[in-house]
């Protein structure tokens, strides 16, 4: 059936005002895609100076982290210092995270060579700062030549640490302070003098090994604070002495197990008799072997020295 002229007409009037809907609706989508890329265009260069304000601030912050590196490394003792007194021994610290909270002192003084490890609360900043302050109070308190006892020393400490918390914050915790082994060495009568908040004390002589525990008080405050036991340990040419934190036997593997203190010192047994450069290795060789994958949980010093 053919379509009357009038009904074409209609029709292409039809197609008219549709067309024109379409162009309006095109030019409507134009305008929209124009002011999409605008405010797109807007909020990428807010985003470039974002992440740019972010980087500095970041850099600022790592340039501060590494130049407080700098500061805690100069301020621990050289180890050049215990090498010339014990030859064969070894100090490893891998830090969790750029500064630690764990550290190492030690310092000669007339017949006797004072030795710490030292595990303060937390890691990162805020364990670098408690490290400080424990550096701060053992240089103190070596300078004393009255006080030689490690029970003594740790009890001094404990007094001090309580009183600067009490100084600087209203709110003190008990978990803020720090666990620690201290030895005093005399190689004239042979004589060692260990003292530890929480940290033992570690000897193997003739294969057979001993633990030396520490008082189950850290220096800081604690629910019941009983005094710091001092023990008096003859020692013997070729025994050799493991001081550490808990950082080691606490790593937490990828398959969320903890290395533990009995497999820490099965593997000191291990390789005890080997020199301390190759224990170091070891050590280190042990650490990776057991984080695999999963990152360091906690910082880790360990210790070892073989009497001349």
């Amino acid at each position: 059936m053919k379509k009357s002229y009038e009904d074409l007409l209609l029709e292409i009037e039809q197609l008219k005002l549709e067309n024109s809907a379409l162009k309006s609706t095109s030019e409507d989508f134009e305008i929209l895609y124009i002011n999409l890329s605008e405010h797109n265009s807007i909020i990428e260069n807010e985003l470039d100076e974002n992440l740019k304000t972010l980087q500095e601030a970041s850099k600022k912050i790592f340039d501060s982290v590494y130049y407080a590196k700098r500061i805690q490394n100069a301020m621990l003792s050289k180890i050049s210092d215990l090498k010339s007194i014990f030859p064969e021994s070894f100090v490893f610290l891998e830090s969790k995270d750029i500064v630690s909270g764990d550290f190492y002192w030690f310092q000669k003084v007339k017949n006797q060579f004072l030795f710490a490890t030292v595990d303060c609360t937390g890691h990162g900043v805020p364990g670098a700062f408690m490290s400080i302050m424990g550096i701060a109070l053992l240089n103190e308190i070596a300078r004393n030549e009255n006080i030689r006892e490690p029970g003594i020393i740790l009890e001094i400490m404990r007094r001090q640490v309580k009183a600067s918390f009490k100084k600087t914050t209203k709110v003190y915790q008990a978990t803020d302070g720090m666990e620690l082994a201290f030895c005093a060495f005399n190689l004239e009568n042979m004589k060692l003098q260990f003292s530890g908040a929480n940290n033992p004390l570690v000897l193997i002589r003739n294969g057979e090994l001993t633990v030396f525990k520490g008082t189950r008080n850290p220096i800081g405050s604690y629910i019941k604070e009983i005094p710091f036991k001092n023990n008096i340990i003859d020692i013997k040419k070729d025994d050799v002495f493991y001081m550490f934190s808990d950082g080691f036997r606490d790593q937490i593997n990828s398959k969320m197990r903890k290395y533990t203190m009995r497999k820490f010192k099965n593997f000191l047994l291990n390789i005890h008799k080997k020199k301390m450069i190759e224990q170091k290795q070891d050590i280190g060789n042990e650490l990776n072997r057991w984080n695999d994958t999963q990152h360091q949980t906690d910082d880790v010093l360990v210790v070892g020295i073989k009497i001349p």
